[in-house]
């Protein structure tokens, strides 16, 4: 069930499309918690609204930004049908970076982040302890010619010791 547009459980979040299995959910599937409350990207009414994100944990903050970054990506698209499919990709590549960015500056102030779309200070992405790897339009071909096959990408890489 859904309940203030949230999915309460996994089977709900797979048999509503927004994620295909290749394989059945076992009971100890390390994924299950995670797909567990995911927002449907329709269902995010503004994604800039950091507020929520403060008390996540890394997998739950990586998969609430991919799925606020997926709703703008997904706006974009349906609003801007007009822009040249340069300036579209453009537009969204910096709109989801700035928003995924500004997110993790407002909840991980001192964890490094590699982006595709930003330049980065490299000496001190190589010595964080915690660097966050987004990629803020993967497929962007697919996105500017309308092909539903694209996706905004974020991961946490802790290093050990």
């Amino acid at each position: 069930p859904v309940v203030n547009g949230r999915c309460r459980d996994a089977d709900t979040v797979e048999n509503s499309g927004l994620i295909r299995r290749s394989r059945p959910r076992s009971t100890d599937d390390p994924i299950a918690h995670v797909t567990a409350d995911v927002t449907a990207p329709s269902e995010v009414a503004d994604p800039f609204d950091l507020e929520s994100l403060g008390g996540l944990d890394d997998q739950r903050l990586a998969g609430a930004l991919a799925v606020r970054a997926g709703a703008l990506l997904m706006r974009l698209r349906e609003e801007s049908a007009d822009l040249d499919p340069g300036e579209l990709g453009d537009r969204a590549d910096r709109l989801s970076d700035d928003l995924i960015l500004s997110a993790l500056a407002a909840v991980r102030p001192d964890d490094a982040v590699l982006s595709e779309e930003t330049t980065d200070a490299v000496e001190a992405r190589r010595s964080a302890r915690r660097l966050w790897i987004v990629d803020p339009l993967d497929g962007t071909t697919n996105f500017i010619h309308g092909v539903p096959v694209f996706a905004a990408a974020v991961a946490v890489e802790i290093a050990r010791g």
